[in-house]
């Protein structure tokens, strides 16, 4: 068997190593009322928005109160990524106490959004440069971010895809957050400034339901700690996230996934990192209480498709253009391959959330697995 390259070897020794190759959340007070969004697939496991004119990733944007702001996502890194705005972290990514219909008190439920205000919309969806009115979400939501998940080629042609939000002069909060719709964990913050109201909370009152201010700002702390934490310096090398622990192959060391001479390199090395966490995270226990194969199914396949994406990642980080035919060969040349790696990312992060939310809301048909290689 081939012994771990010294390429790997140095990448196992940067594991643990913090740094910050992604400025996440730097403040930005815009320059004008149009935003442009791009989508950054690398600094989190699903990616982050990029907004032009900001530094760093997930910026904490700064807007005027009693100003409409239109956020463009023309930017073809913007397929499979709609963006959404909540009073709350995540929106309806994530749970909130909020109140039940018609009997008093709260349950568990989707945390609040914008839009549909009874007191007018803040939010208006365009396609094709056009305001949508005659959805059922009445401000356009419900018929743009279906749009989003036909095919790249179609969805670039309906362009421009576009957001507007208009911020209320007498806005009583000082804080909300935009997001993506279809990829949950990549809310990021909004300092509202300049409101005329004669007195301001940091989150809208009127939302908060059975949470506590503390409490509903905590929703942000824990997105950003357990789904926007900094990266190694070998997952930044390499275009992953949470990869580097596989770095030094142990629990794959009579096992290699490339083999001749063209496999040890940087490239070569990435590869067989993200190879060796699949192998260990496919082999899932299968709980003797479990009555549903497609638990089992799901967890392999999250581990599949996970596995997909960081190949994926790591291509687009590292090819170049000598390695396609020139450039304007139909279907073979390095910007369909970019498309590619990008149809992989986007669509294959979005299933994994599904299975994942599949297993989180049956838990007795899932039952309890662990990893077979735990511990060794």
């Amino acid at each position: 068997m081939l012994a771990l390259s010294s390429t790997a070897l140095a990448f196992a020794n940067t594991e643990g190593v913090e740094v910050a190759p992604y400025d996440r959340g730097l403040d930005c007070t815009p320059s004008g009322l149009l935003l442009k969004l791009k989508w950054n697939p690398y600094p989190s496991e699903l990616g982050l928005y990029e907004v032009e004119g900001c530094e760093g990733v997930s910026p904490k944007l700064h807007l005027k109160a009693g100003s409409t702001y239109i956020w463009d996502q023309s930017n073809e890194t913007n397929w499979y990524h709609p963006v959404g705005f909540a009073y709350i972290a995540g929106g309806a990514h994530t749970s909130c106490k909020v109140p039940k219909e018609s009997q008093g008190g709260y349950q568990d439920g989707e945390c609040p959004e914008l839009g549909g205000e009874k007191s007018g919309s803040t939010l208006s969806y365009h396609v094709n440069g056009e305001p949508v009115t005659n959805d059922e979400s009445t401000f356009g939501l419900d018929t743009y971010e279906p749009l989003f998940f036909n095919s790249q080629s179609w969805w670039g042609k309906q362009k421009p895809f576009q957001v507007a939000l208009t911020i209320p002069a007498d806005a009583t909060y000082t804080k909300i957050y935009y997001f993506c719709h279809i990829h949950a964990h990549v809310s990021a913050e909004i300092e509202i400034y300049g409101s005329i109201a004669s007195s301001t909370t940091t989150l809208a009152a009127d939302y908060l339901g059975g949470m506590t201010q503390a409490s509903a700002l905590q929703v942000f702390d824990e997105i950003v700690a357990t789904e926007q934490q900094s990266l190694s310096k070998l997952d930044r090398s390499c275009g992953t996230w949470n990869a580097a622990k596989y770095a030094d192959h142990a629990i794959c060391d009579d096992k290699h996934f490339l083999c001749g001479a063209g496999a040890r390199d940087t490239f070569g090395d990435c590869l067989e990192m993200i190879d060796c966490q699949m192998h260990n995270e496919m082999a899932v226990s299968v709980p003797s209480t479990s009555t549903s194969k497609f638990a089992t199914f799901a967890r392999q396949m999250i581990a599949h498709h996970q596995n997909a994406v960081a190949m994926a990642k790591v291509l687009s980080m590292h090819m170049e253009p000598s390695d396609f035919p020139p450039s304007g060969t139909e279907d073979q040349d390095m910007e369909w391959a970019q498309g590619l790696t990008q149809a992989i990312t986007s669509v294959q992060n979005h299933q994994i959330q599904s299975m994942q939310a599949w297993l989180d809301a049956n838990p007795t048909l899932a039952g309890v697995s662990t990893l077979c290689y735990d511990g060794q």
